[in-house]
């Protein structure tokens, strides 16, 4: 049985029973059945209540008379009804001693769970439960767990249960937004247990910063602190105009704390208090914090550009302040003070300050250029730069400070990791790597819109530089020899290509053209969709492990990998996944198994892999085995799953559908994957490529037969592989299971793929 939070007061009042000099005498044990038990003052229902006992805690007994238990609570004598609590005998503990030089502490049993901490070698835990290769153990007062391969057992103990149980102290408090989710961890990847609406009254143990601790059906959980009011609703002190282009809102008076949402320029605030540079102030019925600056007036501002290479952006008035970030030549910013030879902004959501001695103002700077092919024409303000831009017949750009801040026409390169949001919403769409090419739409202020295979959303000009079409500088491109199709994708950093075929070129294409790649579902201005890249990867392979195995040695006989067909094809009808795509995925990450990470860690997929350092963070695994069927578990719960956190469509896809949108920053990451599927596919006549393609819309039902029960629904627009068609219906395969299911026949789109 995996014990829960609930169940560590009574592991506590067993370890301070191990360690106490003083051993009182043996009483009886008793465990709580009831979900929350009634502490009370005298043995009595009428009796004052002092706290609560959860469903599962323990408690020393000393004595039962006329229905009622006597424990000991807060020192002193308290009673509790016999009827919900199990009598027990002395408890029992298991200990472990760590075998390592040093083990880490893990938040879950498993490599992938967060490190809670270390024990040294030699340091003891008490073990609360075991699953599998892993100890869940107490850990600084909470549950943890320890991998049992480096750690022994202690000689067990038992434990005197004269140690006293801590209660369970509450205090009343109201849910003040429309629906809040109850979860089991202080986090939003807990999982949610149950909701709780507005009005309701829940019991709080403990309020942590974001979250609050309360009693729900029995036992610990967590609600966001900013949506429970323990105490009367406030009255606004005064209601404010937001003054700044955007601001955040966050669950306590300090930067670190949650982001609630976002609120824009013009909208009114009810301000319910001040505290220092913060105002508590009502968002949807609950408080919220933003800082005093949101509030400035506009007529207080003025611009200020940076002059010098980079400019350090800190946290407070000196240069003492932590630096946040750093700010680029040319930029601007919104100065609402200057204290003491510093500027005073709004960055990024907080209060930022940069030294005055390396800013101008908008007056003081130098003014705009507007580049055509013919000329470079001057202008005093962006106002008239736009206006000579917009009835210019000639391609052009403008220029300030030799930045380009518009255009006519080109493509937009990032220049670091870079968010692509949403420009209704501003959240999120999907994020690219540095050195990305995305085809430009517009220029908006510090805005720039622009569109990736389909998706148009905007970046920060900040994060980018604008390539105008006028200077015909390279990007990445497709194009045709030989009747096969080829991708060659730019590097902007090393100025070379690299190229790759892809198969068959879809016939509307042509030698000797060049076709854009700004969309990979779309070539040549034709719906295009390379098959392995948007097929579900829910359908399984044709190729057996062997078959596998043989194409592997085909190509590199070297391979680790041509011995782990099974392993594959195991994880692959386990989890419902294609085997040829763990296959393929396999090989990119892993440099067909040669990769150091591979080779030590038994790592095939790069897992926890990050940037900063890669093999050091990379999680291990003791066999081949081992690693590709926890990859592939994850992958199919998390990418592959509607309605996980990561699902955006159940195939490779690119940066607006499928496992590319969120696993990769890499816009080429789910073609090159598809690439190599189509290689083996090619290596034995095209066995796997055997449907039709189709797109169905966010809301299309799907059948258990033709006219059957209805199964599920497309959450959002999907594309599905049809295997035939009978009797009015489409037989699909989607991302909702690996079996067959049925759509109507005229909710799907036929789609034509190559």
């Amino acid at each position: 049985m995996k014990l829960t939070k609930k169940h560590i007061a009574a592991a506590v009042t067993i370890v301070a029973a191990i360690h106490s000099e003083a051993h009182a005498e043996a009483q009886e044990t008793g465990t709580v059945t009831a979900d929350a038990l009634s502490v009370r003052e005298s043995p009595s229902a009428t009796g004052k209540i002092l706290g609560y006992l959860q469903k599962g805690q323990k408690a020393a007994i000393a004595a039962v008379s006329n229905g009622w238990a006597q424990i000991s609570f807060q020192g002193k004598n308290a009673y509790v009804s016999a009827k919900y609590i199990k009598q027990e005998g002395t408890a029992a503990v298991q200990t472990v001693k760590v075998t390592a030089s040093k083990l880490n502490v893990r938040s879950k049993p498993s490599l992938y769970g967060s490190i809670a901490g270390t024990l040294e070698k030699g340091e003891t835990a008490v073990v609360l439960a075991k699953e599998g290769d892993w100890l869940q153990v107490l850990y600084k007062g909470a549950a943890a767990y320890v991998n049992s391969q480096y750690v022994q057992e202690v000689q067990p103990q038992t434990a005197s249960p004269a140690a006293q149980v801590q209660p369970v102290q509450t205090t009343a408090a109201t849910v003040a937004a429309s629906r809040v989710n109850v979860r089991t961890s202080p986090s939003l990847q807990g999982g949610v247990l149950g909701q709780v609406q507005q009005g309701e009254q829940v019991q709080v143990i403990k309020q942590a910063g974001e979250w609050s601790s309360v009693l729900y059906k029995g036992q610990t959980a967590y609600i966001y602190t900013a949506y429970l009011q323990t105490q009367a609703a406030e009255k606004p002190i005064e209601a404010k105009p937001i003054a700044v282009s955007q601001v955040s809102f966050y669950t306590a008076p300090s930067y670190s704390a949650q982001v609630l949402g976002t609120g824009k320029n013009g909208q009114t605030l009810s301000v319910l208090a001040y505290e220092g540079d913060w105002a508590r102030v009502s968002l949807n019925g609950a408080a919220a914090y933003v800082p005093v600056l949101a509030f400035q007036e506009p007529k207080q501002e003025k611009t200020g550009i940076v002059k010098v290479s980079l400019l350090n952006v800190r946290s407070a008035p000196s240069t003492e302040g932590a630096v946040i970030s750093q700010l680029r030549q040319g930029e601007e910013i919104t100065i609402t003070a200057e204290e003491n030879g510093w500027a005073k902004f709004l960055y990024q959501g907080q209060t930022a300050y940069a030294s005055l001695s390396y800013l101008q103002t908008a007056a003081e700077a130098a003014a705009y250029t507007v580049v055509t092919a013919s000329q470079r024409r001057p202008a005093a303000s962006l106002t008239e730069a736009e206006q000579a831009f917009s009835t210019s017949a000639e391609d052009g750009y403008i220029e300030k400070n030799q930045t380009i801040v518009d255009m006519k026409a080109g493509f937009v390169r990032t220049k670091a990791l870079t968010t692509i949001y949403d420009g209704e919403t501003d959240s999120q769409i999907t994020y690219v790597a540095a050195g990305t090419d995305l085809k430009f739409v517009k220029a908006a202020g510090q805005r720039v819109f622009v569109t990736i295979d389909g998706a148009t959303g905007y970046v920060p000009l900040s994060q980018v530089e604008l390539i105008p079409a006028m200077l015909k500088q390279a990007t990445s491109y497709y194009d045709v020899k030989g009747g096969q199709l080829y991708y060659h994708a730019y590097k902007a950093a090393s100025g070379a290509y690299t190229s790759y075929g892809l198969g068959s070129a879809p016939a509307h294409l042509q030698e000797g053209k060049v076709y854009e790649a700004w969309n990979a579902k779309e070539l040549g201005g034709q719906e295009s969709y390379y098959y392995f890249a948007y097929m579900p990867l829910r359908i399984q392979t044709s190729y057996t492990a062997e078959e596998l195995n043989a194409f592997v040695r085909s190509v590199r006989p070297d391979s680790p990998l041509a011995g782990l067909g099974s392993s594959f094809v195991a994880a692959a009808q386990k989890y419902g996944v294609n085997a040829g795509y763990l296959l393929a995925h396999a090989i990119l990450e892993s440099g067909w198994g040669t990769s150091r990470i591979a080779q030590d860690k038994k790592n095939l997929y790069g897992f926890q892999a990050v940037d900063a350092a890669p093999y050091d963070g990379a999680a291990a695994f003791k066999s081949w085995g081992e690693g590709i069927d926890y990859c592939a578990k994850y992958i199919s719960e998390h990418y592959l799953t509607p309605g996980s956190r990561q699902y955006r469509g159940g195939a490779l896809g690119d940066k607006a559908y499928g496992m590319n949108v969120m696993y990769a920053s890499d816009s080429n990451w789910g073609r090159q994957i598809a690439r190599l599927m189509h290689q083996l596919d090619a290596f034995y006549q095209h066995r796997d490529t055997r449907y039709q393609l189709g797109k169905v819309q966010a809301g299309t039902s799907f059948y258990s037969s033709a006219g059957g029960k209805q199964e599920s629904k497309a959450d959002r627009g999907l594309l599905v592989a049809v295997k035939g068609k009978a009797n009015g219906f489409y037989e699909v395969i989607s991302d909702a299971s690996s079996s067959p299911l049925y759509v109507p026949a005229n909710q799907v789109q036929l789609v034509t793929s190559y």
